[in-house]
């Protein structure tokens, strides 16, 4: 337990600013709304492929934090798959009918799965954030399918 994250279930970034919130100024550990938008901003390519490609490297580093167990980062990855991934939204219209759907879904999927690790993050639930991982990446490699991209 580190002050930040404890064992109460989250509600996701808005409970952790809440609670860093509570641990008053003087904390080092103490994180403003506008550095959290910060870590959490990303830039949504024009490209599909290349959101995508966005995707993949997010789902490298949710992985390597996961093997490292440094679960209480995995949500700023995760979050920013997420963003990336409904960043994809207006380009499934240039795609044949069937992989309009995969996409949908994988969109669905990584959408669900990112705030499930964001929330098993907290708790730090290796089991629970496995589980989660494993939709995330399941998702990814659907989109990976769909854009052909190795």
């Amino acid at each position: 337990e580190d002050g930040i994250r404890d064992r109460s279930p989250s509600r996701g970034l808005g409970d952790v600013y809440k609670r860093q919130l509570q641990l008053g100024s003087n904390s080092s550990a103490a994180l403003s709304a506008s550095s959290i938008e910060a870590l959490l901003a990303v830039a949504i390519p024009g490209d599909p492929k290349t959101i995508v490609s966005e995707i993949v490297n997010r789902n490298s580093d949710i992985r390597n934090l996961l093997e490292t167990g440094v679960f209480v980062e995995i949500y700023i990855p995760a979050l920013q798959a997420k963003e990336l991934a409904l960043g994809l939204g207006s380009h499934t219209v240039k795609l044949d009918p069937n992989r309009q759907v995969i996409v949908t879904l994988a969109v669905k999927s990584i959408v669900r799965s990112a705030w499930l690790l964001d929330w098993y993050g907290d708790l730090g639930n290796r089991p629970l954030i496995q589980e989660a991982y494993s939709v995330f990446s399941a998702a990814v490699s659907d989109l990976q399918a769909a854009y052909q991209i190795p």
